[in-house]
């Protein structure tokens, strides 16, 4: 059982969710409207916990809400200090997390303070969409 697997457990068990690593050493839950992926990587010894903060339905961003996403990212002061990018036309934010010394309720810390963070970069993200 690797270190990540050992995490996910000790995290499933103490917060009741449903998690279970699968195949790709990776990890996914749902929380309000946000996906939420964790996974692992073994030679940079870190999690990257990621969510796509844009509709992929929605089409490519568009200019204004591309913009948005470079001012949240200046800095990191919008993002909470997370990473904002593109991939396939999707706005992703992520953070890596260094596995070397972290306990489950740590990681369960972390995730929750994503899951802020993501939720409201989505929500500036639509917001600017919008107008």
């Amino acid at each position: 059982m690797s270190q990540f697997d050992k995490l996910i457990s000790e995290l499933a068990a103490f917060s009741g969710l449903p998690l279970e690593v699968d195949g790709n050493n990776s990890c996914a839950l749902s929380t309000d409207d946000l996906y939420i992926t964790m996974l692992y990587r073994s030679d940079a010894g870190d999690i990257v916990i990621f969510a796509p903060v844009t509709d992929p339905d929605d089409g490519k961003p568009g200019e204004a809400v591309l913009r948005k996403a470079l001012e949240l990212s200046y800095n990191g002061s919008g993002t909470k200090q997370h990473f904002l990018g593109l991939f396939d036309d999707t706005l992703v934010l992520s953070v890596p997390v260094p596995v070397r010394d972290l306990t489950a309720k740590a990681l369960g810390q972390k995730i929750v303070a994503f899951a802020n963070a993501a939720a409201s970069v989505k929500t500036e993200l639509a917001n600017s969409r919008r107008g």
